[in-house]
C-alpha cells in the first residue's frame, strides 16, 4: 500500500526512537524511507528537519514527500507544532519506552496527548524496548494499565540485543548474518505486527 506514514515518538528522550526508526528503515520489507524531525539525525535519506522554522522553510518539500512516499518519521523527544503535525499525518504511531518509573510516567503523558489529538487508538503501537526477563511483572502491570485506562491493545516487546545498536552504529543488516538469527526473527515479528496494523 502506498504513502504509509509511521511516526516513532515519545515525550521521553533516550528510549530508542532513533534506534527503532533505523531498525525498521533497514529491515522493513517494503520501500520505506527515513525522515527525521529530530536534532539527533543519523541517516535520513529523505529529509532532516531541525525545528519548526526549518519546517516552514521546507514546507512545500515536506508536503510533497508526505504525499508520495512510504515514510518512517523519527520525531524528537519534545512537543511542538511540527511533531504534532507528523503525528496527525501518520497511519501508525510507535511509542517506545523502557520499563522504569520515569519512562512509564512520561509515556502515560504522551499517550494522553496523542488521544487528545483524536488519534485512532488502533493506530498506536507501544513497543517495550530493551526488555529483560526480570521485568515481566512490571511489563504485565504496565500493559494491563494501558489496556484498561486508554483502551490501547497493540503492544510489542523488543529484547535487549546488542546487535540492534550495531545496526545504528555500523549499518549492519541483521538479515544477512546467521549469528543474528534470533534478533532478526524478532524484528521480522515486529515488521509483521506493523503490517497487520497498517492493513498491508
Amino acid at each position: 500500500m502506498a504513502n504509509k506514514k509511521i511516526a516513532v515518538g515519545n515525550f521521553k528522550g533516550g528510549v530508542g526512537k532513533t534506534l527503532i526508526s533505523y531498525l525498521l528503515y533497514k529491515h522493513f520489507p517494503e520501500d520505506y524511507e527515513l525522515m527525521q524531525s529530530d536534532l539527533d539525525a543519523v541517516n535520513s535519506d529523505v529529509l532532516h528537519i531541525t525545528d519548526f522554522e526549518d519546517f516552514k522553510r521546507k514546507g512545500n518539500e515536506i508536503r510533497e514527500i508526505l504525499s508520495k512516499k512510504n515514510l518512517i518519521i523519527d520525531t524528537g523527544g519534545f512537543l511542538d507544532d511540527l511533531q504534532t503535525y507528523f503525528f496527525k499525518k501518520s497511519d501508525l504511531i510507535i511509542i517506545p519506552l523502557f520499563l522504569d518509573s520515569i519512562n512509564i510516567k512520561r509515556t502515560f503523558l504522551f499517550i494522553k496527548y496523542i488521544l487528545n489529538e483524536e488519534i485512532n487508538k488502533e493506530n498506536i503501537l507501544v513497543v517495550i524496548n530493551k526488555f529483560k526477563k526480570e521485568q515481566q511483572r512490571t511489563k504485565n502491570d504496565f500493559v494491563n494499565y494501558v489496556k484498561e485506562n486508554y483502551n490501547i491493545s497493540n503492544f510489542f516487546t523488543l529484547n535487549d540485543y546488542k546487535s540492534y545498536q550495531k545496526v545504528l552504529d555500523e549499518d549492519v543488516n541483521l538479515f544477512n548474518k546467521f549469528y543474528y538469527k534470533t534478533p532478526a526473527e524478532q524484528l521480522k515479528k515486529l515488521n509483521n505486527t506493523i503490517k497487520n496494523i497498517l492493513g498491508e
